[in-house]
């Protein structure tokens, strides 16, 4: 089943690699048929990230209900509890890989700013068709 979000994650996903920032890991999901999330993670190798900060790595997360949040990993795989990763709800592409960048080098700085996405209307209009 196609979910609503998928073309948001891959406008995000192609954003990322074509920045140099590709996730180690990264999905779409509908967990519960409800909840839709998109998820992308970082590992501690990944290169220009803030190990003294992230030692772990770190990971992103969107869905309907909180936009963007960040999490720190823990050395035992699971993760610190999300904080806001970005005040725009649905950033452009572009914008969330500055903000990822920020993330990478200063947590402490979170959260970032962020454009709207020109599809943004479209995908909420979705999200509204999902939830009903």
């Amino acid at each position: 089943m196609e979910l609503p979000h998928y073309d948001y994650f891959d406008a995000v996903l192609d954003a990322l690699h074509e920045a140099g920032l590709p996730p180690h890991n990264c999905f779409a999901e509908s967990p519960d048929g409800t909840r839709l999330e998109a998820v992308f993670t970082w590992t501690a190798w990944t290169s220009g990230l803030n190990r003294e900060e992230l030692p772990h790595g770190v990971l992103i997360i969107w869905t309907q209900f909180d936009g963007w949040e960040y999490a720190p990993l823990r050395g035992n795989g699971y993760n610190e509890d999300p904080a806001e990763l970005c005040r725009e709800f649905i950033p452009s592409p572009a914008s969330l890989v500055e903000v990822v960048r920020q993330l990478m080098q200063a947590p402490e700085t979170m959260p970032g700013d962020g454009r709207p996405w020109a599809k943004a209307a479209e995908l909420e209009r979705a999200l509204e068709e999902w939830e009903d």
